[in-house]
């Protein structure tokens, strides 16, 4: 099978199942299923920055990557603990390869977003969801759907934000800032 033309000149790093992880202009890639499609960058580092506002208490986070909004949630100190759950075991699998984050506070559960929150009892201080590539139609009824759930296991005074790609199309962004509102 022939490397995707995006990774030309890139070195793959780590591969489980259907996801790769790619050296590709000091920053690994995230790729899931066959050809190009790419689900994560190193570089999106500075976004979350931006979209991370004040994580506290107990966290959850719905969708791993390669676990640089992780990494950038438990850098706060008010954070007791962060849950992350992702639905794809491949993508588990090439984190642990590449990312490891040494911090006891940090789990990982292999499980659907809404699945977690419904069966395991918890409530959150902080839910950030970011398991998406693009937002478009189906997106946002997964999201609407999944901040519904999140909203009945919110602590009192909690807050719930996801990842927006600043390529969203307007309408697309307007339902996704109602959606969280």
């Amino acid at each position: 099978m022939a490397t995707p033309m995006y990774f030309t000149h890139g070195r793959l790093i780590s591969e489980y199942g259907l996801a790769k992880v790619y050296l590709f202009n000091n920053q690994l890639h995230l790729e899931i299923g066959p050809g190009h499609s790419l689900w994560a960058y190193e570089g999106e580092e500075e976004q979350y920055v931006q979209q991370i506002i004040d994580p506290f208490g107990h966290c959850l986070e719905i969708g791993l990557g390669l676990g640089t909004s992780s990494q950038y949630i438990l850098s706060f100190d008010e954070v007791k603990s962060l849950t992350t759950v992702e639905i794809h075991p491949d993508v588990i699998e090439v984190y642990k390869d590449v990312n490891l984050i040494e911090d006891t506070r940090h789990s990982i559960v292999n499980m659907s977003g809404i699945e977690y929150m419904v069966q395991s009892g918890r409530y959150f201080h902080y839910i950030f969801m970011d398991f998406y590539d693009i937002i478009d139609e189906d997106t946002i009824l997964e999201l609407r759907r999944i901040a519904q759930v999140a909203k009945q296991v919110l602590h009192e005074g909690g807050k719930i934000q996801a990842w927006l790609d600043p390529f969203t199309p307007r309408e697309f962004a307007e339902e996704f800032y109602k959606i969280l509102g």
